[in-house]
């Protein structure tokens, strides 16, 4: 089984066939079945009623409603993507990106929810809809200002959500068996168009890097940066990363810099006084600290001597223009 080039299907097989396979938990007294009138909109005795159909952009889901008023949304993903019950994975990397790859078809984002464990080795592993928990709610008293101030605000926000999938490790080996998958969520998905932002789609690959790295080394801003890599992209749709992925990139590329600033500070003037005609620099230190940098090319000197009797002053420095 390990060494098959193609996953394969279990069909028409019960659990006490293939108990010689699966690890000892699996054998144990299974999770509790789940709740029928949230997600058995498959079976013939369901109580959801098919209400609507939802498009997202590129993603669609068809929508069901329980009698208590109660929406559900089912991606409506070709067969090909989505998880098997029964199939066999050989490592948990093929899972984790087939269910990834899954939701991004979808229009969610997804997680590791836990694992289980049997004598030092991981037996279940859960991977679960990022909306998954419960809402934390938060007491205020209104007497007591203090307890207002807390954890910082975000726009990110769970609703329970149950879907999810279930895979047991086959005991021996690398392999992973797909045992339940519930695929309908109690929010709407998100549309292909704002997938950009989502947490994965937040996250800038190495281009992206590199564009925030030449654009500063050209004297542009992170937020210049964006706008312009939105402009050659053709829109926010097709980007990775918002305006505030861009500032932190360019925030840790300074931080990267540390305090090797003043090295390559005084490296360029070097370079300068080497290249350049009649250039020349003088630096003034204490205590290995730096205090003050004073350079002059060819055409200031030249000024000098011409308007000596002259100060002239940068009026907007450090003003940002």
């Amino acid at each position: 089984m390990g060494g098959c080039d193609q996953p394969f299907i279990l069909t028409d097989c019960s659990l006490e066939e293939t108990a010689n396979l699966l690890s000892p938990v699996v054998r144990e007294e299974q999770p509790e079945p789940l709740d029928v009138d949230m997600f058995g909109i498959l079976t013939d005795d369901s109580p959801l009623r098919y209400i609507g159909f939802d498009q997202q952009g590129c993603h669609s889901s068809l929508v069901y409603q329980t009698p208590n008023g109660s929406r559900y949304w089912c991606p409506d993903v070709s067969s090909h993507f989505k998880p098997v019950v029964g199939k066999i994975y050989l490592t948990w990397d093929e899972v984790y990106k087939m269910y990834e790859t899954y939701g991004e078809m979808s229009g969610f984002q997804i997680r590791v929810a836990g694992y289980k464990k049997w004598k030092g080795e991981i037996t279940h592993r859960v991977l679960v809809c990022n909306k998954a928990g419960k809402p934390r709610g938060k007491m205020i008293d209104s007497v007591h200002p203090a307890s207002m101030s807390g954890a910082r605000s975000s726009c990110f926000k769970v609703t329970g959500c149950k879907a999810l999938i279930r895979l047991g490790a086959i005991k021996g080996i690398t392999n992973y068996v797909l045992y339940e998958f519930s695929e309908n969520h109690n929010h709407e998905l998100v549309s292909s168009e704002n997938m950009d932002l989502t947490r994965k789609g937040k996250h800038l690959n190495f281009d992206d890097l590199h564009f925030v790295h030449a654009m500063s080394l050209n004297r542009v801003g992170a937020t210049v940066a964006h706008r312009l890599q939105t402009s050659l992209k053709g829109g926010h749709h097709n980007m990775r990363g918002t305006r505030n992925s861009y500032k932190n990139i360019s925030r840790d590329i300074r931080m990267f810099i540390g305090d090797r600033d003043v090295q390559l500070v005084l490296k360029k003037l070097e370079d300068r006084a080497k290249n350049l005609h009649n250039f020349s620099f003088e630096i003034h230190h204490f205590e290995g600290v730096l205090q003050a940098i004073f350079w002059a090319e060819d055409v200031s000197k030249l000024s000098y001597q011409l308007f000596g009797d002259v100060i002239a002053f940068d009026a907007t420095y450090s003003t940002n223009k």
